[in-house]
């Protein structure tokens, strides 16, 4: 699924003033359920026509602030973010690259408080959220015999324009997960409450971290592949054990992932992850022995360059032009 994109009007200074440099901040929807964790990123865009270079070892921390009815509110990370620290104090990024920034503070108030007088996070709450980043890239210090900034080097403040999102109540079955979540003082995306509701999309995000591959690079996870370690082994969540987990190798656990993938795909086409799970199940098919029908599957999603899993696709097949 393409991501909502947001264009910006932004401040530079220093060098390379006016050099098209956006900074985008993208949701892959514009409508999420309560409690349905966030997908927001922040990305930076070269829409100049020349090379720019950034040094992301001394950029700041990116900043998220929420629209709420009370105003704007700071979010806050639940991470410990240390200082970057690069081996290669500039990236270049070509005309039409982009490189992501982040992670984002996603700790954002709502404007409704609980029982005990505590602020709600925004996701435990349906209404309409407004958001807005902001990001600063400096010139690193320079220590004796370091490497003196490049003439296209990228200085400035960045800020993104505002993405909206409804945080919206569930129905059907996701009202259902969550109801019961919410009696027993647990998340929707608990394996009690997978195991209870396996149709809902609750269950399905629950599952993606043990689907996806999205997150890894391409090349690695071909190279992982021709060694034969791909499929080595996983544990995984099983309804049918009795602890809840399963230990796979090999077919097994490529068909455990093509499996459930193609089961959230049917009962949720219009998930935002849709293409990461297509993406995931051409790799394993690739994985397993099935290399035809994955790298058909593979192409498809490769036409689609201007997605996430259209450019993942690509790199993994070593497709070369546009």
């Amino acid at each position: 699924m393409r991501p909502l994109v947001v264009a910006i009007a932004f401040l530079a200074t220093g060098w390379a003033f006016g050099a098209g440099v956006d900074l985008e901040l993208r949701s892959a929807t514009a409508q999420q359920l309560v409690l349905e964790p966030p997908d927001l990123h922040l990305v930076l865009v070269n829409h100049g026509a020349e090379p720019v270079s950034i040094a992301l070892s001394s950029a700041s921390r990116p900043r998220l602030r929420i629209q709420t009815d009370d105003g704007w509110f700071d979010c806050k990370s639940s991470l410990a973010v240390c200082p970057g620290v690069s081996a290669v104090p500039w990236t270049r990024i070509q005309h039409g690259a982009e490189v992501e920034l982040g992670p984002l503070p996603l700790l954002c108030p709502s404007a409704a408080v609980d029982a005990h007088g505590a602020v709600k996070e925004w996701v435990e709450v349906p209404a309409r959220y407004r958001f807005q980043a902001e990001t600063r890239l400096a010139v690193p210090a320079q220590s004796a015999g370091g490497t003196a900034a490049p003439d296209n080097a990228f200085t400035g403040a960045l800020t993104s324009t505002i993405v909206s999102i409804d945080v919206n109540e569930p129905s059907g079955v996701d009202a259902q997960a969550l109801s019961w979540a919410r009696e027993h003082n647990d998340t929707p995306m608990s394996w009690a409450a997978v195991r209870l509701f396996p149709g809902s999309r609750y269950a399905a995000l629950a599952l993606l971290p043990y689907i996806d591959i999205g997150k890894s690079d391409p090349s690695r996870v071909r190279t992982i592949i021709e060694r034969g370690q791909f499929l080595s082994w996983g544990s995984v969540p099983d309804s049918d054990t009795p602890d809840g987990w399963a230990s796979l190798s090999g077919a097994e656990l490529a068909n455990w992932r093509i499996e459930r993938a193609e089961r959230i795909l049917r009962n949720h086409p219009n998930l935002p992850s849709a293409g990461q799970l297509r993406l995931a199940i051409g790799v394993n098919q690739i994985a397993s022995g099935k290399g035809n029908e994955g790298r058909k599957l593979l192409r498809q999603l490769a036409s689609h360059t201007d997605t996430r899993e259209g450019a993942w696709a690509k790199e993994f097949l070593g497709i070369d032009g546009p």
